[in-house]
């Protein structure tokens, strides 16, 4: 028998062992005598008085107690329809709970809480209905809002453990049950429960590779990204975060990036206008791309260039300091044989606070080679229609954009072989030193998240430079303008595996506007 196995045995015993000691308290002495008597003497004033709703309540309240359950809804019902009292509203979700009609026991129970939000026994009712349609994440939810209303006590930290366990959140389970052995250590129970399902540490591997297309702009290229992440969780206080990959993207300067570069429509273009102005000069557009290039080694020196190879390198931890805050941090750095990305990092701090919603709000530094400033990110999550999750995300920028980088940069054109009256018009119009620039950004994004299958959609409006995502950093140090992304997940335990997928927006130092498309695949294991 695996250990899943004992656990769910031993929760069935205990529960049986708990109701059936709860239902012979609920009678005084183990007699039902004084029921059964009342239940004959209310028969006969109803007989008398058949509109007393009070009759009605009280013989269904009788029933109740000697496990006529079946008796005593309909009593219920015609109490609860003569009287409206809440009284017998609270009685007919207990019937039904009793009778095993879950459903109709939440839909209850959600009437209930309409008119009184933290009516202990309606929430402690659905709660309980949620984990017997096997609703573990509804369960959990409902548990906990039990204990926000009524405090702790250790059966409902448990049982909301319990609920956690069974929706395969083993790190929530192993939380409540260590909080429901500290105040009930000898409870047969708690303390199994607790003393076999420990989650620490815990290991999350994330593999993941990238491919990208980079398009619609004087600087056009392919990009593909390999790279892995751990997640380490030391304890429920304690998590850390490491993470390593590595960009290539297309050298344009490279023979394969020369042969794009000859028969792009754009440069065919500059080909025509030269062999139009300076017939002698350029009579054939091979001549035009070879004539332009200072000297024969020059070209073959361009040739023999490397593609653009750049390694991240991240970090961060996460520290719970209470039940619902948590305090952040995350930085990165870069390691490319290109300047223009070479030794570029961020950092970042921040807090959350997580309830039924999260709230979380960030400070960022970001000093890329091309820009220096600061980001601060505000973000907002809340659940909603059972499995379904709203994200907002509001971030601002103040930045400092190096003009001398954008020089750099469109010197770097020049042996892309454009002709020297457009690079000294490039060059010319430079501006040196640097722009104070403001950015903001607005994010949305709807997901559904269930048991076996997750996937999401959202979209961005606004501008932002070399911007965090989260402790994701977007670094080509272009201007990121409008976008929009999607993800789609399959999960099963402790493993799922990721498509991700998105088409970004941009403006860069020649006031081109490209477009990026990228997707994404990883897989993600606990161990």
């Amino acid at each position: 028998m695996d250990h899943k196995s004992k656990v769910i045995i031993l929760t069935i015993l205990v529960l049986i062992l708990f109701v059936t000691k709860a239902q012979a308290q609920s009678t005084p002495n183990g007699s039902l005598r004084i029921y059964q008597d009342a239940i004959v003497q209310l028969t006969q004033s109803i007989a008398k008085e058949p509109n007393s709703g009070l009759n009605y309540l009280n013989r269904a309240y009788a029933y109740m107690m000697i496990g006529a359950y079946d008796k005593a809804l309909p009593d219920y019902e015609i109490a609860y329809e003569k009287t409206l009292a809440f009284e017998a509203l609270l009685g007919i979700q207990w019937a039904a709970f009793s009778l095993k009609r879950y459903e109709k026991t939440i839909e209850l129970g959600e009437e209930i809480i309409d008119r009184e939000p933290n009516n202990y026994y309606a929430l402690l009712r659905m709660a309980e209905s949620y984990f017997e349609l096997k609703e573990f994440k509804k369960s959990y939810n409902t548990y906990a809002a039990l204990i926000d209303y009524h405090g702790e006590d250790s059966i409902l930290i448990w049982k909301k453990g319990l609920a956690a366990f069974y929706a395969e959140d083993y790190i929530k389970a192993d939380l409540n049950f260590k909080k429901a052995y500290s105040l009930s250590p000898n409870h047969p129970g708690i303390e199994y429960s607790y003393k076999n399902s420990k989650v620490y540490p815990y290991f999350v591997v994330t593999p993941e590779y990238s491919s990208s297309n980079f398009r619609g702009s004087s600087l056009l290229g392919r990009g593909e990204r390999a790279g892995i992440n751990l997640s380490i969780g030391l304890n429920e206080d304690w998590n850390f975060r490491l993470g390593v990959s590595r960009d290539q993207t297309q050298n344009l300067n490279s023979s394969k990036g020369i042969e794009n570069y000859a028969f792009d429509p754009l440069v065919m273009s500059y080909g025509r206008a030269a062999m139009t102005r300076a017939p002698i000069t350029y009579p054939t557009y091979l001549s035009y791309l070879f004539g332009t290039a200072s000297t024969v080694d020059s070209i073959l020196n361009l040739s023999q260039s490397e593609n653009y190879l750049t390694n991240r390198y991240s970090g961060g931890a996460t520290y719970k300091l209470t039940e619902k805050i948590s305090l952040y941090g995350s930085g990165n750095y870069l390691a490319s044989n290109s300047s223009y990305l070479n030794a570029g990092h961020t950092s970042q701090l921040g807090v959350s606070f997580s309830n039924y919603y999260t709230v979380a709000f960030a400070a960022s530094a970001i000093n890329h080679p091309s820009s220096k400033g600061g980001q601060a990110t505000l973000s907002f999550t809340m659940p909603f229609l059972d499995y379904f999750y709203t994200s907002s995300t509001l971030s601002g920028q103040a930045m400092s954009v190096l003009a001398t980088a954008e020089k750099a940069k469109e010197q770097w054109l020049i042996y892309y072989f454009i002709i020297d009256a457009f690079a000294n018009t490039v060059l010319n119009n430079s501006e040196i030193g640097t722009k104070a620039r403001n950015y903001g950004y607005f994010q949305q994004e709807v997901g559904f998240n269930s048991k076996y299958f997750y996937s999401a959609l959202g979209g961005r409006i606004g501008s932002a430079r070399n911007p965090l995502f989260g402790e994701s950093w977007i670094y080509p140090g272009f201007d990121l303008k409008n976008g929009a992304y999607g993800r789609i997940g399959l999960k099963w335990g402790a493993y799922s595996i990721q498509l991700d997928g998105s088409r970004d927006y941009w403006i860069d130092s020649l006031n081109d506007r490209p477009v990026s498309d990228n997707v994404k695949i990883s897989i993600v294991g606990i161990f």
